[in-house]
């Protein structure tokens, strides 16, 4: 499970963010890990520009990096970071990215710092019985390897390349150390889900692929949507191996990333009335379409331990559907984590959350985001509604904490 995450100089942020997930006690679906209560759950207000879209895109795109720079990187491409650009100084600035994590109740704390051109510094320690130690710590072209450290570490410093990570090279030379923090970081790393990007492609695999899915996902648009809906039919047909080749090298490389042909994927939708009656998925409504698409990656938050990021989870589904799609992931109790943005206030109030899980970006007067929770605010008093301090104008301003 992840604990922090950190980051600085990207996109609109300049000064460093962080997102905690730790708890002071054991609110209702924390977990334990490692002595540790860590909430599954985050929630990011904003206004439009605030920059809540940008964190967890900045978060996607490090993860993005740490996973795969070694195999779709260019030995000279660019490492496509995005610095703060507001500001001249900033603009000359590497980023920088952490994140602290347990696997199997042992804590990492992995760092990373790059500019558009090379990783300045790499390093990851771990806590296997209450003391910190080095796994690795890169500067530059050198690497300090911790005593712990197994494998081949010569081929390990010679393969890797200025624009990637280490841990990316180590999974492909198979490092025993360091292959077991790839894996768990490919496993439990899911990315976006948001409006501009249609996920009805992995929906309808696991509807072809999945029964137990398949049955879920009919049994929740019958409820959701109080409609007579009573079976999804998909047909499936492989992307032609000549359309694939006219793609773009690194178009070709994302698609085959998973090592198996892509397919192309029809939904027909079967209501059941006086008949039955089909109806192709892209005429069925936009909410229909975004309820399935966020299906999917729910369904696979209860089955396996993951991070899922959803941006503007409210876009085209009803208050009610939203509350229950969140209430159903709390109560299936696996360490599986969810980081959301909304606009909808009404989650304040719902009960889903506690102080340290609701928490607001904004812009400062310098165009930075800056990031902080209800339990950043004083004078809060229990039984308050959330949603009536907001509306009333008691978050939107840096708090106490943060104006230090």
């Amino acid at each position: 499970m992840i604990l922090e995450l950190a980051i600085e100089n990207t996109l609109s942020i300049a000064s460093r963010v962080v997102i905690n997930f730790g708890l002071q006690e054991l609110f209702p679906y924390a977990i334990n890990v490692g002595n540790r209560f860590i909430s599954r759950i985050k929630c990011i207000y904003g206004d439009n520009g605030s920059g809540k879209t940008n964190l967890i895109q900045a978060i996607n795109f490090y993860f993005d990096f740490i996973l795969n720079s070694f195999t779709q990187l260019q030995p000279n491409e660019s490492t496509h970071f995005i610095p703060f650009q507001f500001n001249e100084q900033t603009r000359k600035l590497p980023g920088v990215f952490s994140i602290i994590f347990f696997i199997d109740s042992v804590k990492y704390d992995y760092e990373l710092v790059l500019n558009k051109d090379n990783v300045l510094k790499e390093s990851l320690f771990f806590v296997p019985n209450g003391q910190k130690t080095l796994l690795f710590s890169r500067n530059d072209e050198n690497i300090k390897w911790g005593t712990c450290f197994l494998g081949a570490k010569r081929l390990l410093a010679n393969t890797t390349r200025k624009n990637c990570s280490l841990i990316s090279v180590a999974a492909q030379l198979n490092n025993q150390t360091l292959l077991p923090i790839y894996s768990f970081m490919r496993k439990y790393f899911k990315g976006i889900v948001s409006p501009e990007k249609e996920g009805l492609g992995y929906a309808l695999s696991l509807v072809e692929e999945n029964k137990i899915f398949k049955e879920k996902i009919i049994s929740l648009l019958r409820e959701m949507h109080n409609s007579n809906i009573s079976d999804i039919k998909v047909e499936s047909k492989p992307i032609p191996l000549e359309y694939l080749n006219s793609l773009p090298q690194e178009i070709r490389i994302k698609i085959l990333k998973h090592n198996s042909m892509p397919k192309n994927r029809k939904a027909i939708i079967i209501h059941s009335y006086d008949n039955d009656y089909s109806l192709p998925l892209e005429s069925e409504s936009r909410g229909t379409q975004r309820l399935l698409e966020l299906a999917a990656p729910l369904f696979e938050l209860v089955q396996t331990q993951s991070f899922l990021m959803i941006d503007e989870l409210e876009t085209s589904l009803h208050p009610k559907i939203q509350k229950y799609l969140i209430s159903q992931f709390l109560e299936n109790k696996t360490e599986s984590q969810l980081l959301i943005t909304t606009h909808n206030i009404d989650l304040m109030n719902s009960g889903l959350f506690n102080d340290s899980e609701i928490c607001f970006a904004i812009k400062d007067p310098n165009g930075n985001t800056v990031l902080h929770s209800i339990s950043d605010f004083t004078g809060v008093r229990k039984g308050v509604s959330r949603k009536y301090l907001y509306e009333s104008g008691k978050f939107d301003c840096l708090p106490p904490k943060v104006k230090k």
